[in-house]
């Protein structure tokens, strides 16, 4: 994965918070995904336009774990989003 890679939120993408769980619905493709308190705050970062790998510097900030952890973790969310038409790459080339 190219850290260097931006993405933001899909246009048909609607979020909302229920209780801890960020929902995401994305209603073209029928698609309904739950993201954790942490799942929801790298949602949040993809918003302003930081690259993967300074949300992972932002992360490791606000939580306690070790970069490699962390890397690991955003990879498979970014994985599972981008599968399911939730995000867009909008900079950088993630093969």
């Amino acid at each position: 994965m190219r850290w260097d890679a931006t993405f933001r939120p899909a246009e048909h993408v609607v979020a909302k918070l229920v209780g801890e769980e960020l929902v995401l619905l994305a209603y073209e493709e029928e698609v309904y995904y739950g993201l954790d308190p942490i799942g929801a705050r790298i949602w949040e970062l993809f918003g302003t336009g930081r690259s993967l790998g300074e949300i992972i510097d932002t992360l490791l900030g606000e939580y306690d774990v070790s970069r490699e952890e962390l890397a690991a973790d955003v990879e498979k969310l970014v994985a599972e989003l981008e599968s399911n038409g939730l995000v867009k790459i909008v900079t950088g080339h993630v093969p």
